[in-house]
């Protein structure tokens, strides 16, 4: 668990309402909005404290196609590896004799895959006394996890078999539409007509009845 902790000057009037207007581990990907980004949190309080919870998951993102082996798990050969730590000693640069790390931007490098981390974040806040130190705090864990999310198209053959799919769909649903209204219609046809035949045998009995009176 590690802690990050941002505290300003300890003038008579602090105060720690803040707005969050992005917060990544890692490279941007576009469209991924962040649980923290564009939010806030006010105060009116002089001492208080706002902390953050966060559990954060290695993620990649890729638009390569993924390999799968027999039993269905994921083969580890296909997974892009993110840039590392530059291993080959360098004269020009380690001059003291020793090998210094440093971030090999050209070794692992994918257009097609962004490597960064996602997180999930609960947030508490509440208003301290004196004798403690307000602020704005955030507790993260990594999570000993990796979260791949690929991107891949269908084939057109796919395509074409969905499409069928859709218009057999609605050619059925328009059937059965067609056939429920028309035994409707001839269920009111019937409806009517027995109204109406039962209507004239009564004027006609009336009718009788009458000329024999």
């Amino acid at each position: 668990m590690k802690t990050l902790i941002l505290i300003p000057s300890l003038l008579p009037d602090f105060n720690f309402s803040h707005i969050i207007t992005e917060l990544s581990f890692g490279p941007h990907y576009p469209g991924l909005l962040n649980p923290l980004d564009k939010t806030s949190a006010t105060t009116d309080k002089h001492f208080h404290k706002f902390q953050y919870y966060l559990s954060i998951v290695p993620t990649i993102f890729t638009r390569r196609r993924l390999v799968t082996t027999g039993s269905g798990s994921l083969d580890p050969a296909t997974i892009p590896q993110p840039p590392t730590l530059d291993m080959t000693p360098n004269p020009k640069r380690d001059k003291d004799g020793v090998v210094h790390h440093s971030p090999n931007v050209q070794m692992g490098v994918d257009r097609h895959s962004v490597f960064t981390n996602q997180y999930a974040a609960t947030s508490q806040s509440r208003e301290v006394s004196t004798q403690n130190v307000p602020g704005i705090f955030f507790k993260y864990d990594i999570e000993p996890i990796l979260l791949i999310v690929s991107e891949r198209r269908g084939s057109f053959l796919a395509l074409l078999v969905r499409l069928v799919n859709v218009v057999s769909g609605v050619l059925v649903g328009g059937g059965w539409i067609y056939q429920l209204s028309g035994w409707m219609g001839e269920v009111w046809g019937r409806k009517g007509s027995r109204r109406t035949g039962s209507g004239g045998d009564l004027g006609v009995l009336h009718g009788r009845s009458g000329s024999l009176g």
